[in-house]
């Protein structure tokens, strides 16, 4: 949308409602969209999401949580980070084997900063080897 000479740019964005964590991990398909949090994951079919007119002052008639079917998650997985760090830990302490190496760390970043620059530019980002 533009607005009046020199008085900038607007935007509107929706997005589908579900904020279940501090951390998540939103997917918007064409078809479904899932939410994933570090303890849970929640899918939404495009036939299951709401399409009611949105009206500021007026509440909606349902719970925009109700029609997110929840994802059975594999049983017995530690939650990623503090297994991680658990392995890092042992490593320094106890010497035991750690599977991540520097060259692993430093492609972990990479793509963090690629994935990074892709969301804010718009665009795919092509990753350098590494040397």
């Amino acid at each position: 949308m533009r607005l009046a000479r020199g008085s900038g740019r607007a935007a509107c964005r929706t997005d589908r409602v579900r904020r279940d964590g501090a951390i998540q991990g939103p997917v918007d398909g064409a078809e479904a969209s899932a939410v994933g949090v570090p303890y849970a994951c929640w899918i939404q079919t495009m036939e299951r999401t709401p399409n009611q007119p949105v009206a500021a002052a007026i509440r909606p008639d349902a719970s925009f949580f109700d029609d997110w079917t929840p994802v059975d998650l594999p049983a017995g997985l530690p939650p990623s980070y503090r297994a991680g760090w658990g392995l890092f830990l042992r490593h320094v302490a106890e010497d035991a084997p750690f599977p991540f190496t520097l060259d692993a760390g430093v492609r972990g970043v990479q793509l963090a900063e690629a994935a990074h620059r892709s969301s804010r530019e718009r665009r795919w980002i092509a990753l350098e080897p590494i040397v």
